[in-house]
């Protein structure tokens, strides 16, 4: 299986950004979310330890949610690790494997997520939430074939095809400047450019005139005139 485009419309390079991109925007959802959940269930557990009963039903939890909260900045840290090795001029893939371990360790983190829902809410949540996550967990495979195939893509020596392009276009710009040419052609020096001339066809036939001198092309030939009389 060899993997060339990402969504049918992107490059490996293009995919790897998105998959960054991807996981950049939800781990900012999952920190915003599982932090406003562990505030509410921690407040729950303090109202029973302040003096009515004591109870640690929230505390598995509140220590999942805790986990949760921390792998989503190292999510979003490895992010950025990974649009660093995708956008340095020589791309260093070994800087995709931060984000791909955490990536691994996120999609099986969702299972536990499923467990925890059906846990403490109810079984219709459970099966909805199974439903998101089975989503979420496609989306990150995807994203981790995609920044795959791109590492050994690299591993290999090549790059995407628009990449070789541009890197043999900037070889031949420097070669050429090396040399003291360029692509716009010969130039020649001030003052010592030729000027063009082009056919005309005036009273006696063709001729060439030269576009410098216009003035003397408006200027017709005089006239042949013949002399009944001897000449004086």
């Amino acid at each position: 299986m060899v993997m060339d485009t990402c969504l049918g419309c992107l490059n490996l390079r293009q995919g790897t950004i998105a998959s960054g991109v991807w996981s950049s925007i939800w781990s900012c959802v999952m920190i915003g979310i599982d932090a406003f959940n562990l505030w509410e269930y921690t407040s729950h557990l303090a109202y029973y330890l302040r003096g009515y009963t004591v109870s640690n039903h929230y505390a598995p939890l509140t220590g999942y949610l805790t986990c949760i909260i921390v792998l989503a900045v190292i999510w979003l840290l490895t992010s950025g690790i990974l649009f660093f090795g995708v956008c340095m001029k020589n791309k260093n893939p070994w800087l995709f494997l931060p984000w791909v371990i955490t990536t691994v360790i996120i999609s099986l983190a969702y299972i536990g997520d499923c467990i925890m829902y059906f846990m403490y809410v109810s079984v219709i949540w459970g099966i909805i939430t199974i439903c998101i996550f089975l989503v979420l967990i496609s989306s990150n495979i995807y994203a981790l074939l995609c920044v795959g195939f791109y590492f050994k893509l690299l591993r290999k020596g090549k790059d995407a095809p628009h990449e070789r392009s541009r890197s043999r276009k900037s070889h031949a710009r420097e070669g050429s400047q090396k040399k003291g040419t360029s692509n716009k052609g010969y130039e020649y020096p001030l003052g010592e450019r030729p000027t063009p001339e082009y056919p005309k066809h005036g009273f006696r036939g063709q001729r060439y005139a030269s576009r410098s001198s216009e003035h003397d092309q408006n200027q017709m030939p005089p006239p042949y005139e013949e002399h009944s009389g001897d000449r004086v």
